[in-house]
């Protein structure tokens, strides 16, 4: 294996939601405590009595009213990132913790707005699933005036590029879904390669 390829890496600064905990040293916490951070459906994500129902299956009906919640997805600083609220309010709840989590990662890092200039920062995603673009679906067939953005805020693809663009980074970006990790990890070493692009964030 080439020197090259066995190059080290340092992790410069890193941001994170989960469950119960809305940054590392939260989530260290919770870990080194063991928080339980599974808890009965929370009425501000949907009534649980309406979908619950005990086996044997029932179509329409769940069969459990626990799971592990991010808090408060609906809030966000649009304004902050130069989006509208009418944008937002369209926008897949992935893309606006990510943007968040792109900027406290700068941020973290040392690497302010003015700090930026001159630096091409790359923009590495992985991806799941996206259920929110389903909710857009019945919109684009009905016929009525949509937002230009519905469908750009709502491609799994996009988001990399959304993060590049709402942030002013300057080196390549890229998303894959994370089936495919194994494809997803050669542009990223590509990229750190490359002299033009020295930070990457992944």
């Amino acid at each position: 294996m080439s020197a090259s390829a066995t190059q080290a890496i340092a992790i410069l600064s890193l941001a994170c939601r989960f469950p119960g905990a809305d940054s590392p040293e939260a989530f260290w916490q919770n870990l080194a405590a063991g928080v339980e951070s599974v808890q009965k459906v929370p009425p501000s994500r949907w009534a649980a009595e309406h979908f619950f129902a005990p086996p044997p299956y029932q179509p329409g009906k769940s069969i459990s009213q626990w799971g592990a919640f991010l808090d408060d997805i609906q809030r966000f600083d649009a304004a902050f990132f130069g989006i509208s609220p009418a944008e937002a309010s369209i926008m897949d709840p992935q893309q606006r913790i990510l943007l968040e989590l792109a900027h406290e990662t700068l941020i973290n890092a040392g690497y302010t707005n003015d700090r930026r200039e001159g630096v091409r920062i790359s923009v590495f995603w992985g991806i799941g699933q996206n259920g929110y673009s389903e909710l857009t679906i019945p919109l684009l067939l009905s016929g009525q005036p949509t937002h230009p953005m519905l469908v750009a805020n709502n491609i799994r693809n996009l988001i990399a590029g959304q993060i590049a663009h709402s942030l002013n980074l300057k080196g390549p970006a890229s998303s894959r879904k994370l089936s495919k990790q194994s494809q997803w990890t050669n542009p990223h070493w590509r990229a750190w390669k490359r002299p033009s692009s020295i930070v990457p964030l992944t």
